[in-house]
């Protein structure tokens, strides 16, 4: 059994970064700005900054990295393909995005309407991702 390819882990991940990123930036951006606005602005919450976009940023690719990694650490026990990746991207869906956003709907910090249209579409755009990583993914 050959060790995990942290090159291959890191290309994947730059990429599954990268289209993260499109993809959170259109949703934002286009599909929920208004509502998102609205929802910040009920709160007494200011519009989101550049250091909290700089943020998303760089944990869109950190997202992507830890996702290419668990699709290889799950290779030698569940095989390599589209199964796995998907397993990995709902993996990744699980933690990084259902846990937080219910927590935030539970707690009356984000209506329940933009919570569920943010996991909807998280839930199409974490699998998707990973699909990706794998299919950039090699271990040798």
């Amino acid at each position: 059994m050959a060790g995990i390819n942290l090159r291959r882990v890191v290309l994947g991940g730059l990429a599954v970064g990268l289209l993260l990123n499109v993809s959170e930036s259109f949703f934002n951006m286009v599909l929920i700005a208004k509502d998102q606005a609205e929802s910040l602005k009920a709160l007494h919450v200011p519009e989101i900054s550049g250091a909290a976009i700089g943020f998303y940023v760089g944990w869109g690719f950190l997202q992507g990295l830890i996702t290419v990694w668990l699709y290889a650490a799950f290779r030698p026990r569940l095989g390599p393909g589209p199964r796995t990746a998907m397993v990995a991207g709902l993996t990744v869906w699980i933690l990084a995005y259902a846990f937080p956003a219910l927590g935030n709907a539970m707690t009356g910090v984000m209506p329940w309407a933009l919570t569920l249209k943010s996991l909807g579409w998280s839930l199409v755009e974490a699998p998707a991702a990973a699909l990706l990583g794998a299919w950039l993914y090699r271990e040798a």
